[in-house]
């Protein structure tokens, strides 16, 4: 949905959730939404300067992981592990991690994954593995020979 001047909005960022009507657009910027607040933040400023993703048009209800709960959401097509960072004050604010090898892939707000859903092992897709491509000529008992130089 195309975000105007005057448009009710719901932001979301690491340091602040809250309502607030779009004051002004300044395109080009990366956080090129400035945002009058309904409510001030803690430091009394009601003007707030948000990117686009931390922006959305309604409140959606969301579920939010408890800490150490998993959950598995998906994020530009791909299926993540998602856990509540323990850095965030207001919950929102997840780690993401690579279903297959566990690692961590990083840090975000919950409204970027949708399909969100209770962890499951088995609804991990299968990684699909691809056989290297082999270059030049096959030949039956092919083996490397090594020579070894005396300095």
């Amino acid at each position: 949905m195309q975000l105007v001047e005057n448009m009710d909005v719901y932001c979301e960022t690491a340091t602040y959730t809250g309502e607030g009507i779009i004051h002004a657009i300044i395109p080009g910027e990366m956080f090129g939404y400035q945002v009058l607040l309904s409510e001030p933040d803690e430091d009394g400023h009601r003007v707030k300067r948000f990117a686009r993703h931390e922006i959305r048009t309604d409140q959606k209800e969301e579920t939010i992981p408890e800490p150490d709960e998993k959950m598995l959401g998906t994020r530009n097509n791909e299926t993540y592990i998602i856990t509540r960072s323990p850095y965030a004050d207001n919950g929102k604010q997840v780690h993401y991690y690579d279903p297959h090898t566990n690692k961590m892939r990083g840090g975000c707000s919950l409204s970027e994954f949708t399909d969100i859903k209770p962890f499951d092992i088995n609804q991990i897709p299968q990684k699909k593995i691809e056989a290297p491509l082999k270059k030049g000529k096959k030949t039956a008992g092919e083996q490397l020979a090594f020579d070894f130089w005396e300095a």
